[in-house]
Parts: C-alpha cells; structure tokens; sequence
C-alpha cells in the first residue's frame, strides 16, 4: 500500500512542469560532461595505442633486422655450422658452407638426421660425442668423412651446447681441412726429402774427404811397393808378391778416384734471379711450415734483388733456416724475413769478398726464440751437430753453409740466449744484363 502510494507521488511529480523545467539542463549537463569524459578517455586510449603500435612496430622491425643479420652472419660463415636437437639428433638449421661440406642441398640435410649425413662415421661413435656435448662437455676433433659426390674430406668438428631459456641445442661448427691436409703431408714428404738429400750430401762429403785420403796413402803404397820391387833384385818369389800388391793398390787407387770425381761432379744450375720474387712464389710452402702460434713478418726491398744462383738450392737455403727459427720458437714466437742490398762499405765491413763490384744482397731470418750460446754458435754447421736431440739430423746447417759458399756467398749467425738469432744469407749482386747468358747457365759443381 505505502509503495503503490510512493510511486503514485513519482508519477504525479514527473507530470509537474516546473520539476521537468529546473531537472532538463541538469541532466544535460551531466550527460553532456559524460560523453566529453567518454571522449576524452577514448582519444586518450587511442593516443595510448598509437604509442605502444609504434614501439611494438619499432621493436619488431629491430628484431627483424637483427634476425636478418645473423642470418646473414649464419649463411656468410667461412666454417659450416650445424644446429641439433639434442633429443632426437635432427638437423634444424645448417647454413651454405655445411651443405658445401657434405655436399648436400639445405632441403636434404633438414629432412635427415645427422647419422644418415656423415658417412662413413661410426653411428655409435657420433652418438657418444654427441651424447657428451648434451651432458656440456665441448668437443673438438678431426674427421674423416665422406662426401656425397663419393670423395673423402677431412673436417675439423667442433662441438657445444648452446642454452637458450628453458631450451638447448647442439651447435656443431665444421671446417673443411682437406687441402691443408695435402699441403701438410706434402711438407711432410718434402722434409722427409730434404733430410735424406742432406744425409746424402754429407755422406757425399764425408766420403769424398775419406777417398782423397785413400787416394793419398794408395800413392805412398804403390810408391813403397816401387821401391821394395827395385830391391829385391833376383828373387822371384818376393817380386811377384810385390807385384801383386802394387797391381791391387793401383786398381784401388783407380777406384778411389772414380768415386771422387763421381763426388765432385754433382752440378747446380746458375740463373739470374730476384730474390724478393722467388721469396713471394715460395711464402705459401714457408708459411705451411709455421705453428698456429707464430706470426710471420715479411719485409722485403722495394727494389728488385738480382742474384746468380741455383733456384732449389736457394729455397732450400731459405727452408732450412725457415724451420730452425720455427724449431727455436716453438708454439708461439715472431719471424721475420727481410731482404735488402748491403752496400760496398757495409760489406767491407763484414769482412766479406770486395771482388763483386755489384755489392751484396742480404736475406734475413730473424726470430724470437731461445737464442744460443757462444759454444752452440762456434759448432754450427759443422756435421753432425745439432741441438734438436729427438729428431735433428745434424746435416741442415752443413749443406747451408756449403751451399752459399758455393754461391760466393757468406753466412752470418748473429744470436743471444733468450734473445733470438738472426741468420743473415750474404749473395754476391748482380744487375740485369750484367752476366751473359752462357755465363749464368754454367753449372758449377758442388764440392
């Protein structure tokens, strides 16, 4: 009953006029200063949300251009470079060089497993390694495997775990090192060469200083035998015993010269040649020889270096001294090769023969290893003697010393311990035209 009263007093008063009068501007008033709140707050949120698409816009083109840079960086790599699962050792990601490696498309190598690529790797073996760097132990090792096209190369594998967030991944980086392979077997091969011909050429030398002594006493022999024939006169017997021993000392004598001459007449080929261009055609064989360790420094005249000299035994000269300065340095270490012309004056100086008017060139091999002392430096390049107890032959420095001397040249050894030494190769110049061509192809011998 009261209710119905109350909204009966409601509707009687909406009904009045002057309420409606004074009530409509208010509620105007209050729904205008609504919608202009409401207005107000949308442009705000839209301001807002123009900011925020901005920034998100901004970012993400960031991290596009980001993601395109490392991909960039991924494709470009000089090494291959793999991405596994670590779970099932799928292929994820392989960028162009380790396609080139295996000699896969990009779409075969996603779409096998890393086994199926690495023929003819034991599975299990891999499977280990593998297993490993899961666990976050790095890997590093050398392996051979075989291309798709059926040929075998050589990798350097290196492997690692990679965390990213609540994930891993395998990155597995490899190189392919087939042709240093071959350059280091040929090296190798070389050295192994190099040292025979220098056992060889000392033996050579040896056996030359030997024969011309036999040849000697096989002189006085005969001559003795001579004389012993004069005196003993009517006696058959004894004569024919002397005889018989000058016949086989004469025959000896014979053979001992043959060898001798045999020795002295191993020929060298002289040709007139720059020596800062045959040091530039022969830095790729010198630069295989180097530790990882070792940086070579290469300072050659800016002028061309004439010299008369046999091209092999040249580098043979620069080889052998190369691998003493590496021996002395060990893993790590600066060489340094210079050439340069050594004026008159300075060549005076030096002691060194004023007979070629042209002066001197000078090829350094400086180094920063242990040096040596003053009795090392008096016994070097005499036969047999070496430093290097494991593996050194002592005959490298003997066939430099004698081949520079046959050269007209000089050797100078300058050193301290833990100092370094220098090794200065001292040839006799000569200017082009300077020396005829009959001249420069005369082979001198080599003893």
């Amino acid at each position: 009953m009261i209710m119905e009263e109350l909204l009966n007093s409601f509707v009687l008063s909406l009904s009045t006029p002057a309420w409606w009068a004074t009530a409509m501007p208010v509620l105007l008033t209050i729904v205008m200063c609504g919608f202009l709140a409401c207005v107000f707050w949308i442009h705000r949120l839209q301001k807002r949300l123009a900011i925020q698409n901005f920034e998100f816009s901004s970012e993400f083109a960031r991290l596009r251009e980001k993601k395109e840079l490392f991909r960039a960086i991924f494709e470009s790599a000089d090494d291959g470079v793999i991405v596994l699962d670590p779970g099932v050792c799928t292929i994820l990601d392989v960028n162009q060089k380790a396609c080139e490696s295996f000699g896969y498309s990009k779409e075969d190598l996603l779409s096998v497993s890393v086994f199926v690529a690495t023929p003819p790797y034991s599975a299990t073996e891999l499977k280990k390694q593998l297993d490993r760097t899961a666990a976050g132990e790095s890997q590093s090792f050398e392996k051979l495997v075989r291309h798709r096209s059926g040929n075998r190369v050589w990798l350097r594998v290196k492997m690692q775990k990679v965390q990213f967030g609540s994930g891993s991944r395998i990155l597995i980086v490899v190189r392919d090192i087939t042709n240093q392979k071959k350059t280091e077997k040929e090296i190798s091969r070389l050295q192994t060469s190099l040292l025979h011909s220098q056992k060889m050429e000392v033996i050579g030398l040896l056996a030359g200083g030997i024969v011309h002594d036999l040849n000697t006493m096989y002189t006085i022999i005969i001559g003795c035998c001579e004389l012993l024939a004069r005196k003993l006169g009517a006696d058959p017997s004894l004569r024919d015993i002397s005889q018989s021993i000058l016949k086989l000392t004469r025959k000896s004598a014979i053979v001992a010269r043959k060898l001798l001459i045999s020795n002295q007449n191993q020929m060298v080929s002289l040709e007139q040649l720059d020596v800062n261009r045959l040091i530039r055609e022969f830095e790729p064989v010198l630069n295989q020889t180097l530790m990882e360790g070792i940086r070579k420094e290469t300072v050659l005249a800016d002028e061309s270096l004439m010299v008369m000299a046999d091209v092999c035994q040249l580098e043979r000269v620069i080889l052998n001294l190369i691998i003493n300065a590496r021996d002395a340095m060990g893993d790590s270490g600066v060489l340094t090769l210079v050439t340069r012309r050594v004026p008159m004056n300075e060549a005076e100086a030096l002691g060194l023969s004023m007979k070629y008017t042209s002066g001197y060139v000078v090829i350094e091999v400086i180094d920063t290893g242990c040096g040596m002392s003053d009795e090392i430096l008096r016994n070097v390049g005499k036969p047999f003697f070496t430093t290097k107890n494991d593996y050194g032959s002592g005959f490298g420095m003997t066939v430099v010393h004698q081949i520079i001397e046959q050269h007209g040249g000089r050797l100078i050894v300058v050193s301290e311990p833990e100092k370094g030494t220098t090794m200065q190769v001292f040839l006799p110049a000569c200017n082009h035209g300077e020396i005829s061509c009959q001249e420069a192809s005369t082979p001198i011998p080599t003893s």
